[in-house]
């Protein structure tokens, strides 16, 4: 993975890639860790993404908490970063609490469906 900035005229620049760990806090935030790609004080920049389950947030963008010169702290509260859960609903309907969706399936009963499940799921 990489971060990039777009410029005004539309190119990207990359900032940095993705190391190779990431970090489950004692909160449960998932804390990513990019290296960058210019040289601050002898090092490459850093740049850390910290991930904060908000439920209900789909859309949000990441927010800079902290712009040091040389190390960069980014927070992104999505209900992507929640733990996950499992769903039960009733006559065919479906509300999930984390994400704010509801789902209707009662259109879908008393018919059969073939269902391809993609590799690694099952």
């Amino acid at each position: 993975a990489v971060v990039s900035t777009q410029s005004t005229g539309g190119s990207y620049k990359p900032l940095a890639s993705l190391t190779e760990h990431f970090n489950i806090k004692p909160d449960k935030s998932i804390e990513l860790s990019f290296e960058g790609t210019r040289v601050c004080e002898n090092y490459p920049t850093t740049l850390t993404v910290e991930l904060t389950c908000k439920p209900g947030a789909i859309e949000t963008p990441p927010r800079l908490i902290s712009d040091d010169p040389c190390d960069y702290l980014a927070v992104w509260q999505s209900a992507y970063a929640c733990p996950s859960h499992s769903i039960i609903g009733q006559q065919c309907r479906l509300q999930d609490q984390v994400t704010g969706l509801s789902f209707d399936l009662s259109d879908l009963g008393g018919q059969t469906h073939d269902i391809t499940l993609s590799s690694g799921l099952s």
